[in-house]
């Protein structure tokens, strides 16, 4: 019946989830590099940590940040509760492991990479293939793509992922690819609308032949076959 909150250091089991109790990813949440707890950067989503707490309670707590730590043996993520205190996270659920599977898939890259940043990329893919193997899907570029910004900072604000040619390699080409597929958007959305010569023809010639049997005159010919191209005009965001 205490009045204050339990305290706990480590949560297993875990999943967070937002203010309509949906599953999120812990990425959602602003990323922290110091080890204070105070002036965090302010969340914009209502996110609350669920889990198993190391001495058996049910935990349902809201948080504010994240952290990783990258220096141990093992990766270390951590989460700022709404009350100032930093919670350690143990194994995710399943369930929630699978659902979100790139971000820990990209803390592993960051893990490998920053303890071995002259390693070769075919050692990395066989580590995070081994780790990861219970997977339907094996680890690859794509799981790193929605996390490009994280991929840029620890690569600013760490010495030795700074060295790493994989990870700036990993980086550079999530950049091209988002590049890549908006003009080929662009290109598609305008072709869509403008019609080749041989549709054209095709289209003339289907027309021309439905009206031989016809008494029709010639002007009005001309306008059934007065063709107008409408060029798009590029409206709206294009979503890379």
């Amino acid at each position: 019946d205490d009045d204050s909150d339990p305290q706990f250091n480590v949560v297993a089991d875990y999943f967070f989830v937002d203010a309509e109790k949906n599953p999120i990813c812990l990425s959602a949440l602003p990323i922290r590099f110091e080890q204070g707890t105070d002036e965090a950067t302010q969340c914009k989503q209502n996110i609350v940590l669920r889990g198993v707490a190391d001495s058996g309670i049910t935990v349902y707590t809201h948080v504010v940040a994240w952290k990783l730590g990258l220096e141990g043996k093992q990766p270390v993520i951590a989460v700022l509760s709404v009350e100032g205190s930093w919670i350690n996270l143990a194994k995710p659920r399943n369930s929630y492991e699978e659902e979100f599977r790139t971000i820990f898939i990209t803390v592993r890259m960051l893990h490998f990479l920053r303890r071995k940043p002259e390693e070769p990329e075919k050692n990395l893919w066989s580590h995070l293939r081994k780790v990861f193997d219970k997977f339907d899907l094996r680890p690859s570029k794509d799981d790193f793509r929605n996390h490009r910004s994280l991929l840029k900072l620890f690569a600013e604000k760490d010495l030795n992922l700074a060295k790493s040619q994989v990870l700036r390699a990993f980086i550079e080409d999530g950049s091209k690819k988002q590049t890549s597929e908006v003009e080929s958007d662009n290109i598609e959305m305008k072709q869509s609308f403008i019609a080749s010569d041989e549709e054209i023809e095709d289209m003339v010639s289907d027309g021309s032949s439905e009206s031989d049997g016809n008494s029709e005159s010639d002007e009005e010919e001309d306008d059934l076959f007065d063709f107008t191209c409408a060029i798009c005009d590029n409206g709206g965001d294009l979503l890379g």
